[in-house]
């Protein structure tokens, strides 16, 4: 068949499932309107999904095309069998229907755009005379109209038009959605529906983090899992026997003592057995459930001290495991050391001193002043005569450091006094001969 004689027309894709036509005709403007669009290339139709003066109508684009409409005539129950699928209600039909050309739609009559936000207005008092009136066009019923004055209404209640349009947006945003390729589907081999998992999320760590001054927990989160893996439970037994030996530890240390294929679970295991202090004189450091070293002067030992190591040869054990510990002539590979772990002959003469304070301190912990000026002093300069590579510093040097140690703490302890003393009794008249000094500065 030539195609050429065939008429040509438009289409006009409707963004809806059509089944009743006439009520369709209606929708775009009717009849008339269609035969403007076909004869006017500049006009277009509007679509208004609801008869209401106050929809905003969804504006027709016109696009060129050469489609060939089909006449198809078979049976009425193949399509009723079919659900109104075509292609399946002419296999059904089998050779039963005949398929003509009846014209080819060069243009289409196109409502991509987006639908306006809608408001029903069937309620409201002032858009009935509205439409009863200035909508009807007629002058009679126009000048018949009267409108109450305005008085103070509920916000809930007020009634006034809809605005003449709600969004500003017509064309629909591509948000490139696509499917994370991260998450992956499991089926856990139970016959039951297959789970989404993101393998790239982390798991959330529930842990006790202290800051100094906070109240110690005496037992782990109660959001902790009850069950947890088959590896986190072996490395959780692993520290509770290791918390019974030492009940307070940095991460190195205990690193040194367990199993190196548990390290990895230490950060899901650690909060089952201990709790972290993030600040004072234990910063750093990983404390059994219902140890406080902040009531029992016997932790003391397990003060932390941090310093900056700077070293480009640092030294391991021989199974590669970092030094954490200090004798006073290898180099520890880690900037915490807590005080039982300092096993240098000078340094053990300050570390379990006769005399300690009797209420703990925010910044000496437990150490009287003096004390722990001398092992912060001597600790920094035998780190800093290490990672120089010069030679062993000799006992005298030692006790000069000390001497100017206890000096500086004598004399920072002498100030605060004096600022104490002045701030206490500014009219006090007695000439002293001599200064008090802090009870907490002596070794």
């Amino acid at each position: 068949m030539n195609l050429d004689r065939l008429p040509r027309n438009i289409g006009i894709e409707f963004p809806l499932k059509v089944e009743n036509h006439e009520k369709a005709i209606s929708m775009v403007g009717g009849s008339s309107e269609i035969r403007k669009v076909s004869d006017n290339s500049n006009h277009s139709l509007e679509l208004r999904l609801r008869s209401d003066p106050f929809h905003h109508p969804i504006a027709s684009r016109r696009a060129e095309c050469e489609n060939v409409v089909l006449e198809i005539d078979l049976p009425a129950w193949t399509l009723n069998e079919a659900n109104g699928n075509v292609q399946k209600a002419l296999q059904l039909a089998e050779d039963d229907f005949t398929v003509a050309p009846k014209f080819i739609a060069d243009h289409n009559i196109r409502f991509r755009d987006m639908a306006d936000f809608q408001y029903y207005t069937g309620d409201s008092p002032f858009v009935g005379k509205l439409k009863d009136s200035i909508f009807t066009g007629n002058l009679s019923n126009m000048s018949k109209v009267e409108f109450e004055g305005v008085k103070p209404v509920d916000a809930d209640a007020a009634d006034a038009m809809p605005p003449p349009r709600f969004s500003q947006q017509s064309q629909p945003f591509f948000y490139g959605y696509k499917q994370n390729p991260s998450v992956s589907v499991v089926d856990d081999g139970t016959g039951g529906p297959l789970r989404l998992v993101n393998k790239a999320t982390q798991t959330r760590i529930i842990s006790e983090i202290l800051v100094w001054g906070d109240p110690v927990p005496t037992a782990p989160p109660a959001e902790l899992s009850s069950n947890p893996r088959p590896s986190v439970k072996e490395c959780i037994e692993e520290l509770r026997a290791l918390f019974q030996k030492r009940p307070c530890y940095t991460r190195r240390a205990i690193e040194a003592e367990i199993k190196p294929e548990l390290i990895r679970y230490l950060r899901y295991a650690l909060p089952y057995v201990s709790y972290f202090y993030r600040s004072g004189p234990w910063r750093g450091a990983y404390i059994m459930y219902g140890k406080d070293p902040s009531q029992d002067p016997g932790l003391a030992i397990y003060q932390v001290e941090h310093f900056r190591i700077n070293s480009s040869n640092e030294t391991s054990t021989p199974s590669g495991t970092p030094i954490h510990k200090f004798d006073g002539v290898n180099l520890p590979t880690t900037r915490m050391l807590q005080l039982c772990d300092v096993s240098d002959a000078f340094l053990k003469m300050y570390i379990e001193p006769d005399a300690m304070r009797t209420t703990v301190d925010s910044h000496d912990g437990w150490y009287l002043a003096g004390t722990m000026a001398v092992i912060r002093k001597v600790l920094r300069a035998k780190l800093a005569n290490i990672t120089e590579g010069k030679p062993p510093l000799t006992v005298s040097a030692l006790a000069s450091i000390a001497e100017e140690a206890i000096a500086n703490a004598q004399k920072e302890s002498e100030k605060l006094t004096a600022l104490s003393s002045d701030e206490d009794d500014e009219d006090d008249d007695d000439d002293d001969d001599g200064m008090e000094v802090d009870s907490s500065f002596g070794l």
